[in-house]
């Protein structure tokens, strides 16, 4: 994807990941496996499990991927969709998997990161029950208003919403979804109020939004870039920590005047726990291969996610604990819960 050179959210999405790495490794690192890969490794078809519906962004992703992965290691990389709990479905079954490299999870920050700290009744540990291969790619969000609201700037609506009689209501991808909270950041930075509507996807809450039900909603930019370009969507801002080359218009939270929002999703494979070493490092070579292509990149910024710079399994373990943390804090203040 060549939309611009510099990538400024995600050179800084990568110095916040090695600044914890750092931290981490000072203090022991997050160790991978010592066992060997096995000298026949692959010798049979590997499964992808991608814990969302098909043909929706983690899905279109995960199948970009497993092509090449499978041309790499010379055996089919079969997609198997397993949604449901919040993405904790697909990983439990990968978590409870043989560790032998023939069972992968298309994970994201919501399956490692806000849902076990959502769901009352967690069925997996992120960080005990995995192995990191290979962080693939992120995916900033925005907020969006309907254009008949007149709001151009992230103060307009905000003067709006501090001055309306009732809290304004906005739409989100579910309850506890990244889009949700980062409307919970939004209300806790600002002083502002606003009333939740969750819906089952972004992909059904837009159109709600365009026929007026509510006026704003935070939303990943695939169901919405049409109506942006359109002009019947405004976008007010990025959740990104600064602005995406996807929607270079949108400036950050903190360039908007608000500090203290901040919420770019991340996409990545991980195996079980105990997984060998070399096949770990075999998959994790290949896989940042394949993020690096020209391919990739294209198809990424084709269904609203930019690819990421190659990101060793360990650092990537150390993303994983601390997005775990931020989450579960982020979860805690807003009160979601979900049996």
């Amino acid at each position: 994807m060549k939309l611009h050179q510099a990538r400024p959210a995600l050179l800084a999405l990568r110095r916040w990941a090695v600044a914890c790495v750092a931290v981490g490794l000072l203090a022991g690192g997050a160790a991978l496996p010592a066992l060997a890969q096995p000298a026949a490794w692959p010798d049979k078809p590997v499964k992808l499990v991608v814990p969302y519906p098909p043909g929706g962004l983690t899905d279109t992703l995960a199948r970009s991927i497993a092509e090449p992965l499978a041309k790499a290691l010379g055996q089919p990389v079969l997609i198997d969709n397993k949604p449901g709990a919040g993405t904790l479905l697909g990983a439990q079954l990968v978590a409870r998997s043989p560790a032998d490299g023939y069972v992968l999870l298309m994970a994201t920050s919501t399956t490692l990161g806000v849902s076990p700290a959502l769901y009352r009744n967690n069925m997996i540990d992120p960080v005990r029950d995995f192995t990191p291969v290979s962080l693939v790619a992120s995916v900033p969000f925005f907020l969006v208003v309907h254009a008949d609201s007149g709001w151009n700037t992230l103060q307009d609506m905000l003067d709006a919403a501090r001055n309306a009689a009732a809290p304004l209501q906005y739409g989100s991808a579910g309850n506890g979804s990244p889009h949700h909270l980062a409307m919970e950041m939004l209300q806790k930075a600002s002083g502002a109020k606003f009333d939740h509507i969750p819906y089952k996807g972004s992909q059904l809450a837009v159109p709600d939004l365009l026929a007026g039900r509510f006026k704003l909603m935070v939303t990943d930019l695939t169901p919405a870039i049409a109506h942006i370009r359109s002009g019947k969507l405004n976008v007010l801002a990025t959740t990104a920590p600064q602005r995406s080359a996807m929607l270079p218009q949108a400036p950050s939270f903190a360039e908007a005047g608000v500090n203290g929002v901040q919420a770019v999703a991340w996409q990545g494979i991980v195996a079980p726990a105990g997984t060998p070493r070399g096949v770990v490092e075999r998959l994790s070579a290949e896989i940042n291969r394949i993020v690096a292509s020209d391919m990739l990149k294209a198809r990424c910024a084709a269904i609203g996610c930019d690819t990421l710079p190659p990101m060793s399994p360990a650092e990537f373990a150390e993303l994983v604990k601390t997005d775990l943390v931020r989450w579960t804090s982020v979860v805690v203040d807003s009160g979601a819960k979900i049996d």
